[in-house]
């Protein structure tokens, strides 16, 4: 009787510590998943802010001249404004100057019109409450066919330490945010 106490009672606290364990691990996923969310509206605020105040930071067919329309990965700071000066080549996305962030665009022509997308680099974040986490973001200029101009920000947040962004790891875990404005088809 005594040993068939031992092994129930062994069994039922084996039992609670991997409830336990699982817990934990699904407290630390959500987590990372905020994390992952964050750090999107962080890139999806900063595109959405150098595009929308005084003069936009990423080219558009209204403001770069017809003939100067980027190819494959053309520094942003290259490209010439119908306005004169040429656009930023780097922005400030977590507001110090050590953090300027390159911009590269490109120009394409697919199925859902003309496309200039502008990438911006990585934005890696780093603080006490957001460890180790990083965000994607492109920012479309589509010229639909009927002459309309749509912008997209995409915005991909990342818990990773992979300096490029690319590498989520084990349990990596990637949140996306699309920001759309202008005149759909």
């Amino acid at each position: 009787m005594a040993l068939f106490m031992v092994v129930l009672v062994t069994t039922i606290g084996i039992f609670i510590i991997n409830i336990a364990l699982k817990e934990f691990r699904l407290a630390n996923i959500q987590q990372d998943s905020l994390e992952s969310l964050f750090i999107a509206d962080i890139g999806i605020e900063c595109a959405f802010h150098y595009d929308v105040s005084g003069q936009s930071a990423f080219p558009s067919f209204a403001t770069v001249p017809s003939g100067s329309l980027p190819g494959p990965g053309t520094p942003t700071g290259s490209i010439p404004r119908t306005t004169g000066g040429n656009f930023p080549g780097t922005i400030d996305c977590i507001g110090t100057d050590a953090a300027n962030l390159d911009l590269t665009s490109e120009y394409v022509n697919d199925s859902r019109g003309h496309v200039i997308t502008t990438t911006i680099e990585p934005i890696e974040y780093s603080s006490p409450y957001l460890v180790e986490v990083c965000t994607l973001v492109e920012v479309r200029k589509i010229l639909t066919p009927a002459g309309d101009e749509v912008t997209e920000i995409d915005a991909r947040g990342r818990n990773t330490n992979d300096q490029n962004c690319d590498d989520p790891g084990i349990r990596g875990v990637e949140r996306a945010l699309t920001l759309i404005w202008g005149n759909r088809p």
